[in-house]
């Protein structure tokens, strides 16, 4: 009988153990509803008055403007939840905690609810606050993002959100991998892979597009095309998103907005460059015959995104919107080499905190990592990703520079001496950061 008792007492208390645990891990379920976008974008150029103009660090001037460069906001907001994406034509985003915090107050959201990022291009002023002569022009970058994200609030409307991924043929490995003697390498790994987020209204028309490849946007970089000296271009990120917004919504191509944002591209470059090093002739120019080059990669690069948009299933209106901001914190280093003697040493330096934001609308997610990722770096932290379309967004705001896979840190290249963070620990912090919030 004492037994039985037992028995009776011990099932009774396992089962409310296990009500008791299926309470605490049931998980709050996200609302969906009616999604609303907006988008807008605003002229960020440098004014002409500023050329030509002695860029530090620079064997040239910058002597004119090529193209118009460009700050572009889309706002996404269920009624539950606001979040803000901003891209700008910028090789970083100056100013990362003052521009971000402008934004948000111009969103009315948190913080925590923007992502910026920059299109990467190599051919500005590179405002970042080294050079105290262009504060006028980060002032302009910022009142730039303020006021498209100001403009995409005042315009949302019912919309729909489909994600779509191919592959498009425009980049190449930088070579640093293998310490190539060119500028390219034909056999290192490069990811060809291209994500199309698309935005349209409920009657099916496009709002906005943001669209991710991996490459450094450098086709134009340290080309002297115009007057002896450099030219300020969008490159071929800012080059595509021209032909996709001309084209707005004709024959089922492009959008009035389009973001051109960075995949993880810290070791790829554009197939072709204005500026090239061979392993023969060493750096040849083609100066201003390298526009051609940037349109012709561009074209390429819009007929894939295209071709994808065509084939995108119909959007979802009804979603949820979740956001989250942490940081992936990684031991630092600093690599030295002694001009005379050629000896490389590595020098411990405090932890390197990694901005980490992500943007989840339903199943498509906007992950962003501040720093600028190798691409097989990219590829495993996008598919470690626990929400199904990952597009990976590189260079946000705060970026640390460059993470690199743990092989590439026994060569000695710009890479290798420009990463900040120490070998072994930073994609899995990555990975582990992104996984925190799901």
């Amino acid at each position: 009988m004492k037994r039985l008792l037992m028995f009776v007492l011990l099932l009774a208390l396992v089962s409310t153990s296990n009500i008791t645990l299926a309470m605490s891990t049931k998980k709050t379920e996200i609302k969906k509803t009616q999604l609303k976008v907006g988008a807008a974008r605003q002229n960020i150029t440098p004014p002409n008055a500023m050329f030509p103009f002695d860029a530090l660090h620079e064997a040239c001037p910058y002597t004119a403007v090529h193209d118009s460069l460009y700050a572009r906001a889309i706002v996404m907001d269920n009624g539950e939840q606001r979040a803000v994406l901003v891209e700008i034509d910028e090789v970083q985003v100056p100013e990362p905690l003052a521009t971000r915090k402008a934004v948000a107050v111009a969103a009315g959201v948190s913080e925590s609810n923007v992502i910026i990022c920059v299109s990467h291009t190599h051919s500005t002023l590179h405002p970042n606050g080294e050079d105290k002569r262009l504060q006028q022009v980060i002032d302009r970058i910022r009142t730039g993002a303020v006021e498209a994200t100001r403009q995409a609030v005042a315009s949302l409307q019912p919309a729909t959100i489909s994600f779509a991924r191919t592959k498009a043929f425009v980049n190449i490995n930088n070579g640093e991998a293998e310490q190539s003697a060119g500028q390219y390498s034909n056999t290192a790994f490069s990811d060809k892979t291209l994500d199309i987020v698309r935005f349209s209204s409920m009657s099916d028309k496009p709002i906005a597009l943001v669209v991710n490849y991996p490459t450094h946007a450098e086709v134009m970089f340290r080309s002297i095309s115009y007057n002896g000296g450099y030219e300020v271009s969008g490159d071929l990120p800012g080059r595509t998103a021209y032909i996709l917004e001309k084209a707005n919504g004709t024959n089922g191509n492009g959008a009035p907005i389009v973001l051109a944002t960075a995949g993880a591209e810290a070791d790829q470059q554009p197939l072709l460059t204005s500026r090239q090093h061979t392993s023969t002739m060493g750096y040849i120019d083609q100066g201003v015959g390298g526009w051609a080059i940037v349109d012709a990669l561009a074209h390429r690069l819009t007929d894939a995104i295209n071709e994808a948009v065509k084939t995108m299933p119909i959007g979802k209106s009804n979603v949820s919107i979740e956001t989250m901001s942490t940081e992936a914190v990684v031991p630092g280093q600093y690599r030295h080499q002694n001009r005379e003697t050629g000896e490389i040493t590595d020098e411990e330096s405090d932890d390197v905190h990694i901005p980490i934001s992500r943007i989840t609308v339903d199943d498509i997610a906007f992950a962003g990592v501040g720093a600028d990722l190798a691409s097989s770096v990219g590829v495993e932290v996008r598919d470690a990703s626990p929400i199904a379309n990952t597009m990976l967004i590189t260079c946000t705001a705060g970026a640390v520079g460059y993470i690199l896979p743990d092989a590439m840190y026994d060569h000695y290249t710009h890479a290798v001496f420009g990463s900040r963070v120490r070998k072994g620990y930073s994609t899995k912090a990555i990975i582990n950061a992104f996984a925190k919030t799901k």
